[in-house]
This record gives C-alpha cells, sequence and structure tokens, in this order.
C-alpha cells in the first residue's frame, strides 16, 4: 500500500522529528532517555548546544482538542515510561501534533559519513489505516527513506525512492522491537536492522539530496491508531544496545 501524505503540519502526526545544529557539518549525537519525564504531560523542551548531547525535544505542539496528543506514559510493553501518540484525529484535516528535536534549517544537514539511528517502537492499536511512519529527511525536507509500520499490524514496509521492501510477520500489538537505521552518505546505502539482526539494505536514490537533516515519527493521514517510541538515538558512531 502505497502511502498518501498531506501537505506538511496538516499532513503529519508529528511524533518526533530527530534532527540538529551541525556546525561545521558535525553531527550532534542524541540520546533522548524518557525515565526522567513527567508523566501524563508532552515531553520536555530544551535547544540543543553545539558540543553536547541532545536530551529533550526542542519543541512540542499538540491539538489534543482534535483528537490527537502525545503524552510521556508508562507503557507496560516497555516496562518504562515513553512517549505515546494517540491520534483519534482520523485524519482530518487540521487535526495533528508533532514534537521536534534540534534544528530544522537547510544548512544544519549533514553531507558526508555514516549516521546511525536507534529507537524502540511498540504498535499499541490500530482501528483504521496504517499505525505510522518513521521517515528520514534531508536538507530539503524531503523524505529519502521511509518505514511504514502497516495496516496488517504485523508488517513493516521500507521505501526508498521507487523501491518498496515488504517485512511480514516481523512485528506484533504490544510486541516492542529494536529498530537500527545506518545511513552511509558517502556510499549512498543504508541498512535497517530489527532485534539487531539487518532486515534491508539497499541504494538510495541518487536524484535526491542525499543528506541527513532529521528523522520523524507519524500517524497514517487516514488512520486511527496509538504508537509508542522510546530510546532515540543519533550517533556518528555504531550504536550499540
Amino acid at each position: 500500500m502505497k502511502p498518501r501524505l498531506r501537505p506538511f503540519l496538516l499532513a503529519l502526526l508529528m511524533v518526533v522529528a530527530l534532527s540538529f545544529a551541525l556546525p561545521a557539518r558535525a553531527l550532534i549525537e542524541a540520546r533522548v532517555d524518557c525515565n526522567g519525564m513527567k508523566e501524563g504531560e508532552p515531553p520536555p523542551t530544551a535547544n540543543p548546544v553545539s558540543g553536547m548531547v541532545a536530551v529533550k525535544p526542542t519543541s512540542v505542539s499538540t491539538n489534543d482538542a482534535a483528537g490527537a496528543s502525545v503524552r510521556v506514559e508508562t507503557v507496560e510493553a516497555f516496562k518504562g515510561k515513553a512517549i505515546v501518540v494517540d491520534d483519534r484525529s482520523g485524519g482530518e484535516e487540521g487535526k495533528y501534533g508533532w514534537v521536534n528535536l534540534g534544528g530544522i534549517a537547510k544548512k544544519d544537514a549533514v553531507h558526508t559519513g555514516k549516521v546511525y539511528l536507534h529507537f524502540d517502537w511498540v504498535s499499541l492499536a490500530r482501528t483504521t489505516g496504517n499505525i505510522g511512519f518513521v521517515s528520514v529527511r534531508n536538507a530539503s525536507g524531503a523524505t529519502i527513506l521511509s518505514l511504514m509500520f502497516d495496516h496488517t499490524t504485523t508488517g513493516l514496509v521500507i521505501l526508498c525512492g521507487d523501491q518498496k521492501t515488504s517485512l511480514k510477520s516481523v512485528l506484533g500489538l504490544g510486541m516492542p522491537v529494536s529498530v537500527k537505521i545506518m545511513l552511509d552518505l558517502d556510499g549512498l546505502r543504508y541498512e535497517v536492522s530489527l532485534n539487531e539482526s539487518k532486515m534491508a539494505e539497499g541504494a538510495l536514490a541518487p536524484e535526491n539530496d542525499n543528506s541527513f537533516l532529521g528523522v520523524s515519527f507519524s500517524t497514517a493521514t487516514s488512520g486511527v491508531s496509538r504508537f509508542a517510541v522510546k530510546n532515540l538515538i543519533i550517533s556518528p558512531n555504531p550504536i550499540q544496545r
């Protein structure tokens, strides 16, 4: 199923967009741990500082009245706190919420080297549509790699340019999964691993601006769903967990 995305800010329930101020094109690490966050409220925010590890989102916006919320909650499947996205808006225009981490200016993007991403994900509920997307964005704000947690609740679809890789029966409602993404901006390749096992690899579309600006987590535009993420990491080095 090919996702149809609305215009930015109306299209997506942006859960966590990870992108950072990058002086001299050096990637600032991010390690967002939810354990110290207050339950029942949106994640606390702070601007990233050069030379330091980012530990909080830069900004949070939600539209609770419209049926979309982002909260820190205790998630049984994780046995601890996580950022929970609950979207009951049904995809109607103007009903959205999002969280941003770090800078989102084009000048902040990294154009060379390798970028390693990690997050823990659990799908909690789905009434209609796909559960959500994880989209890696470049300096132009375009998506160069997308992970779609699909409507079957057990499948994951990896979208890269015109290429689509479908992984079946690798997920389940209430089943946590550790996700790692490696981007090689010099070799123009990517790898996706689930629970330490490499599940897919391929070439980044050569016609794209293959830089790294950030990664966002969003619900599907036509869906009603709920999911949680935690242990959000961006690093220039391989991530061991």
